[in-house]
């Protein structure tokens, strides 16, 4: 979910700042939309040292909630002054990351999802055989 709100917000301030929007409004647009209140917080703090003249990796890395990775994606869009493009190949990156993530976890699912359905299989066959072996047993 972190990952999830962290590639939305980089794909809304990417497309913010490519429309031409300022920064600081562009981090507030982004705020409302990531959709986590702990990511609002961060940027939150960020935007007031955007307004103030910081860096914003320099406020994002301070964060453990954003991979390094989009901070170092954001500073060298910040140094090259390509800075939507950055955030977009970062948003990009980290939904790659949540897809294969979300993969894998299926992938592990997958085996112990077979083992519950065989057990109501089971349970629901010996419900029903218990029954008939009893009184079979009482005609005998």
């Amino acid at each position: 979910a972190r990952d999830v709100a962290v590639a939305r917000f980089a794909q809304t301030l990417s497309t913010m700042v490519a429309g031409g929007l300022p920064l600081v409004e562009s981090l507030r647009v982004a705020r409302a939309a990531c959709g986590s209140v702990l990511l609002e917080q961060v940027l939150r703090e960020a935007e007031t040292a955007v307004s103030e003249g910081g860096s914003l990796a320099a406020c994002l890395s301070k964060s453990p909630l954003i991979d390094p990775v989009v901070v170092d994606m954001v500073a060298v869009g910040e140094r090259s002054g390509d800075l939507e493009a950055m955030l977009g190949h970062a948003s990009d990156a980290v939904e790659e990351q949540v897809r294969t993530r979300v993969d894998r976890m299926a992938t592990m699912l997958e085996p112990l999802m077979t083992v519950a359905m065989a057990g109501v299989v089971l349970f629901v066959v010996l419900a029903i055989m218990l029954p008939v072996f009893d009184m079979n047993r009482l005609v005998h």
